[in-house]
């Protein structure tokens, strides 16, 4: 449970969050080939598109700094922890990536010669692989797999 000091923080951290994805929605391909600095280092001038995977780096390599400290200080990360971030993670990369598809576009058909994964068959002139039906999908297999997880609580 946290207290006011990992509340302040995670509220912090979200509106940093916030924050960065409005910059970074606004910015267009073009942008991410802009410089920020013509010093080179191992991996080449320094553009916005290396400053964003910087941020993401950095992350990553501080969250396992954090992991590390929690296990030394006698109170590691749990596996149910993990899950929900893995959850998280996987969850605002698959909203992420279809915010902004327009109706049309969540709607066309991409059928191609091999499947795509065990999506269920189809009727008769449904549209077979949509970007909707695949997040369809995955909502349903979400729900099913949260239900196998209470009735196996359940009946334990």
């Amino acid at each position: 449970m946290s207290d006011g000091i990992s509340s302040e923080l995670t509220n912090e951290l979200n509106d940093q969050l916030n924050a960065a994805i409005e910059l970074v929605n606004s910015l267009s391909e073009k942008d991410l080939e802009t410089f920020h600095s013509e010093d080179t280092g191992e991996e080449g001038p320094m553009t916005v598109r290396r400053l964003l995977h910087r941020i993401n780096t950095h992350h990553k390599d501080h969250i396992q700094h954090i992991i590390k400290v929690r296990k030394k200080l006698g109170f590691p990360v749990s596996e149910v922890e993990t899950n929900i971030a893995e959850i998280r993670a996987s969850r605002a990369y698959l909203t992420s990536i279809i915010h902004s598809l327009s109706d049309e576009n969540m709607n066309k058909d991409i059928e191609e010669k091999t499947d795509l994964g065990n999506l269920a068959s189809v009727s008769a002139g449904e549209n077979r692989y949509t970007i909707k039906r695949i997040v369809g999908h995955v909502m349903e297999m979400t729900n099913n797999r949260l239900n196998h997880i209470r009735d196996s609580i359940k009946n334990k």
